[in-house]
């Protein structure tokens, strides 16, 4: 029995499905298949949606961005313009039906203009733009999306924008500006309530060949000294190479006249020859890739403003040669405007003068200098609008000036040689330039009416550490002209890195023995950077030449004087007196915090050998307060001069002589180190017995 039950088993586990089974399999196995297909088909919607939502995208981008696209402001036919951007009206892409694919899609726009002043300008300061895509989905349904933006008409300034559509004429943003000291920086009055000037110039050297780079700004300013316009400038020289053919490069920047003063817009563009950097620093790609006139004389004078014609050079072994390919010269003057380096027309130098760096200490005598650099620019753009054949221009130099009838200020030439009558020992003196663009139409110019000066493009810059210096006898006075380096700290004035206008007069000359001190510039481009001249017509200099005298007189039996300023490297604290605000500050360094702090100079321990002054200059809130020092001293002995505070102060100082002068013996020597209490510095020297 047990056999039959385990063959019976056998045969149970093997027989197939039966009917049932079957069709309980086939009722399942068809539902997923119409479940998957189901599902395929709603998939194949959404992808196609899917694809349709971003083609649609894809065009309301594609018209913000065509809407942003203009070319000019105000309408003018054939242009696109800012002004035109309106419902459904405004760049190339139109409203209405645009088929992508198999799909159509309808395209509109809505424009609110926003006027964002009172009273209102000419055009809205900012258009809200909201772009809508409709299409009809598979199922027939209506689809939309909406892309919102907004466009500022800051793009692609034009004339119109510039003078005023936005509002660019009224004051800007109140931004404080700290004005200059002299006789590094010197201010130049506008109209009475505006001023402008030039920062000190800081050398940078990217190469050791042609590649000088020199930076500085240009500020204008009004009376309560809230900063107008900031022109950030750079000159530098590159070693260039033409490339072939021809290609669209930038003209240089165009000059405008706003009311608070001169404004750059960015130039046009035009088909010429061009070059690539053959050795300088990143900004000769723009140098040398624009700076070429083209062919001809189809626009010769745009960048050369003596209509010389921009033609190439290479220089060699004291020649120049002409070049129409290959390696040549450059030197281009450059302004940052929207954020980049434009090329500007080439540096046009019409006046350079030297005097003592503490010659500007005096205020008649800072005023007597304004005065000059304002009759001067007068006097050229009145030159200028003569149509004169070029050549010499009817500027005066500064001495020459005191002596004519145009000086109304009661400097006299006699005060100027009598200030630059000097003991024996160490000077520093300055050279400094006045800067004339050329004008398109100066004739239109009233100069003799308030405010003509904002109308005119001119630099007065501080070019020491640039010109190039000489003495017609450096026998017995002998004036310093180093190489130009890179100057890592621009407070240190100039000593800090190279030295350049720096006088030495040896104590063993004669009396009343005389020199003519010499700076001199090329007029152009190369002159600020103080490189190789890049042809013929560069060649030609601008220079200003000082008489120097040395005087030996002693002031008593066996006695001398040393003597000098005192200058506070400190952070900046404005004080109240009699109700004015002033900074107190020195020429020639930082404002200091407490120079009234300073009570007292003492030689070898003892005070009764020195005194202590104050030469004040300027008034308001631009006051300066300047201390000088002298000690009278007895002649071969060390001396140390130590300054003294007041009691209980207790400020850090960095506090150091500056201009010192021995007046019959050779310059002292010193170092500075911080400190508390009694200030830091220490003259250590000989006094000399001849």
């Amino acid at each position: 029995m047990d056999d039959d039950r385990e063959r019976h088993m056998t045969f149970s586990r093997q027989r197939g499905f039966g009917l049932i089974e079957v069709l309980v399999a086939f009722v399942v196995i068809a539902s997923g298949a119409a479940a998957l297909v189901k599902l395929q088909g709603s998939y194949l919607k959404t992808t196609a949606e899917s694809g349709s939502r971003e083609a649609a995208m894809h065009l309301a981008e594609t018209k913000l961005d065509d809407l942003r696209s203009f070319e000019v402001v105000a309408a003018v036919s054939g242009k696109r313009a800012y002004q035109d951007i309106a419902n459904n009206a405004g760049g190339k892409l139109a409203a209405g039906s645009h088929t992508i694919g198999a799909q159509t899609y309808s395209l509109a726009w809505t424009v609110s203009n926003q006027f964002l002043t009172t009273p209102a300008n000419a055009l809205p300061e900012r258009k809200d733009v909201t772009v809508t895509v409709g299409w009809t989905d598979r199922s027939g349904g209506a689809r939309s999306l909406s892309l919102s933006g907004r466009i500022a008409g800051q793009m692609s300034l034009g004339n119109s924008a510039i003078l005023g559509d936005f509002g660019l004429s009224q004051p800007g943003p109140q931004v404080s500006y700290n004005p200059g000291s002299v006789p590094d920086v010197v201010s130049i009055n506008l109209d009475g309530t505006l001023k402008i000037e030039t920062s000190k110039p800081v050398p940078r050297v990217v190469k050791t060949d042609m590649s000088t780079e020199v930076q500085f700004d240009t500020v204008t300013y009004d009376a309560s000294s809230k900063q107008l316009i900031q022109a950030d400038l750079t000159t530098l020289s590159c070693r260039c190479e033409f490339e072939s053919g021809t290609a669209s490069k930038n003209k240089p920047g165009e000059m405008v006249a706003l009311s608070q003063g001169v404004y750059w817009k960015q130039g046009g563009v035009a088909t010429k020859v061009y070059g690539k950097v053959k050795e300088g620093s990143d900004l000769c790609t723009v140098c040398c890739g624009n700076h070429v006139d083209g062919p001809g004389t189809a626009f010769a004078d745009v960048y050369d403003q003596l209509n010389k014609g921009h033609a190439h050079y290479f220089y060699k072994d004291g020649t120049y040669s002409l070049k129409t390919s290959g390696e040549y010269l450059e030197a281009c003057r450059m302004l940052r405007i929207d954020g980049y380096y434009r090329l500007l027309p080439d540096w046009n130098l019409v006046a350079l003068n030297v005097m003592s760096a503490d010659y500007l200490s005096s205020t008649a005598n800072v005023a007597a200098y304004q005065a000059y650099v304002t009759q001067m620019v007068q006097l050229y753009v009145r030159w200028l609008g003569a149509k004169p054949a070029l050549g010499t221009n009817n500027v005066l130099s500064y001495y020459d000036w005191l002596g004519s009838s145009g000086n109304t200020t009661g400097v006299t030439q006699s005060a100027f040689t009598a200030a630059h009558k000097f003991a024996p020992g160490i000077k520093q003196l300055i050279a400094r330039a006045v800067y004339v663009d050329f004008l398109a139409n100066p004739a239109s110019i009233d100069t003799g009416v308030n405010g003509w000066l904002r109308q005119v493009s001119f630099n007065e810059i501080n070019v020491t550490l640039l010109a190039n210096w000489n003495s017609s006898n450096s026998t017995y006075a002998k004036v310093s002209s180093e190489d130009i380096k890179s100057i890592v700290d621009p407070d240190k004035g100039y000593y800090g890195t190279y030295s350049r206008g720096l006088l030495t007069l040896d104590p063993k000359s004669a009396n009343s023995a005389s020199a003519t001190i010499t700076a001199s510039l090329t007029r152009h481009n190369s002159g600020l950077t103080a490189t190789q001249a890049i042809s013929p017509y560069d060649v030609t200099t601008g220079s200003g030449s000082l008489a120097v005298l040395v005087d030996k007189t002693v002031t008593a039996a066996g006695q001398v004087v040393i003597k000098g300023t005192i200058q506070c490297l400190a952070p900046v604290t404005t004080t109240t007196v009699s109700g004015t605000t002033k900074i107190t500050t020195v020429t020639g360094s930082t404002p200091c915090s407490k120079i009234g702090d300073i009570v007292a100079v003492s030689a070898n321990g003892s005070s009764s050998a020195c005194t202590v002054s104050t030469i004040s200059t300027g008034s308001g809130n631009t006051a300066i307060d300047t201390p000088v020092w002298a000690c009278t001293l007895a002649r071969n002995v060390d001396v140390n001069i130590q300054f003294g505070l007041k009691s209980g102060i207790s400020d850090s100082y960095n506090i150091k002589p500056g201009s010192i002068q021995i007046e019959k013996g050779s310059y002292p020597t010193g170092s500075e180190v911080m400190g508390t209490q009694t200030c830091a510095y220490y003259v250590n020297a000989t006094i000399p017995t001849n």
